[in-house]
């Protein structure tokens, strides 16, 4: 029996029928947490283009880089920080004509305000990693972080939660094109990988300034 009754006729809850009523509902709150997460993926919110003591491309640097070298030769930036994984997917998925600009900026240049890193985990939480541990010690405050479309919302929910609360940080979408089949295939992956953000970022906390980050 789901339930029992009174004398009076009032319903017992059992629990059984406990159980039942929360299991019936994570169908509705499963797609209520797609159609979020979807939203803000397709639309992420605008941010506000300032001045930043550094500019961020996230790998790989396919549309990334190029929009990241613009803000810092637009003035925009006075560093310019490249994420890249020489070995593994920058060079992979950069198309030739923009493999060239990673290669010129991490291979052949020696400006003081470039700086290319390799962050030790291949996630957006390892970039994230390295990226705030750079900022404390070039002792930066603000930091503009270029992006695809799709991976803006996400990032910003990482870095939001991981860098010290004194560092600034905005995230921008660089030009993004996808055929539907790409934008079907990044929407389903970012649902997913939102989930972990999630779980990472409560379990691992915000660095701190006196801190080396716990890479896990």
């Amino acid at each position: 029996m789901k339930f029992s009754a009174l004398a009076d006729g009032r319903r017992v809850w059992t629990p059984l029928r406990m159980i039942a009523i929360p299991i019936l509902l994570l169908p509705a709150v499963a797609l209520v947490w797609i159609l979020i997460v979807s939203y803000m993926v397709l639309m992420p919110i605008p941010a506000p283009v300032r001045h930043v003591d550094a500019v961020v491309s996230l790998a790989p640097g396919h549309q990334r880089l190029p929009a990241a070298v613009e803000y810092e030769e637009a003035g925009l930036a006075d560093n310019l920080v490249i994420s890249w994984f020489p070995d593994a997917i920058s060079t992979a998925a950069l198309e030739p004509e923009f493999g060239w600009l990673e290669n010129q900026k991490c291979r052949s240049t020696n400006e003081n305000s470039v700086h290319c890193l390799t962050p030790e985990l291949n996630s957006t939480y390892g970039e994230a990693l390295a990226v705030g541990s750079l900022a404390l010690a070039q002792d930066w405050d603000s930091i503009l972080i270029v992006t695809s479309r799709y991976h803006v919302f996400r990032t910003r929910y990482i870095l939001e939660r991981t860098l010290p609360t004194h560092i600034g940080v905005e995230v921008v979408a660089a030009p993004t094109e996808l055929s539907n089949r790409g934008w079907v295939r990044h929407l389903g992956y970012e649902n997913v990988a939102f989930i972990k953000a999630v779980f990472q970022t409560w379990k691992n906390g915000r660095m701190q300034p006196s801190q080396e980050p716990e890479n896990q």
